[in-house]
């Protein structure tokens, strides 16, 4: 693990094994911090001129030894790489287990004195239910619904416009439920979504 963060550094990988390591970085927070550290450690040892920063971890071939005869171009390519890599880990998508998805126990149904479901309101929960986040609100948003469903339908277009992270456009959908008519655990729910968007901003 220790050789492939150190290959990684000096530039040694090809484009296809830098994309394999850091997918690989993203999932292991461990490897994901000896990635750093390395990088970090190549960045700093060209920028003081330690002794040996060179040949640390360096492996015996013709090929290596010609790469590290040229320090400028390794310190550049480290000081990129280590920006790269940066950049990488802190836009990462975000964990699927952050976003705040409806249960499903029941979501074909809807409360008390509701109207029957229309065909593109199902497929839209549907939708929902496998995340399948820009599909489900294009259909939401479009599904015909009165009274009662709109209400639910709602619900289930503001969570996934957040989940999508369009907090604008999901607190302007809330907006429209009524949270006092709504029965439990409807009523739960929207204010979960309400209390989610608040600490959005």
């Amino acid at each position: 693990m220790l050789d492939r963060a150190v290959d990684f550094s000096l530039g040694l990988l090809s484009d296809a094994e830098q994309r394999e390591l850091l997918e690989e970085a993203r999932s292991d927070p461990e490897f994901e911090a000896i990635l750093q550290e390395q990088c970090a450690a190549r960045e700093s040892g060209r920028a003081t001129g330690v002794p040996g920063a060179n040949q640390q971890e360096a492996r015996s071939g013709h090929s290596r030894r010609r790469f590290l005869a040229r320090p400028r171009r390794i310190a550049a390519m480290a000081a990129l790489v280590a920006a790269s890599v940066a950049l990488l880990l802190v836009f990462r998508p975000q964990p699927d287990a952050d976003l705040y998805w409806l249960p499903m126990d029941g979501a074909l149904t809807t409360p008390r004195a509701a109207e029957s479901l229309q065909d593109d309101w199902r497929a839209g929960v549907q939708l929902y239910a496998t995340h399948e986040l820009d599909a489900a609100i294009e259909v939401l948003e479009n599904a015909d619904a009165q009274g009662a469903t709109a209400q639910l339908r709602d619900i289930y277009l503001a969570s996934a416009l957040l989940n999508d992270g369009r907090t604008a456009e999901a607190a302007e959908v809330l907006r429209r439920v009524d949270l006092a008519s709504l029965p439990h655990p409807w009523r739960g729910y929207a204010q979960e979504i309400q209390r989610r968007l608040a600490d959005e901003h």
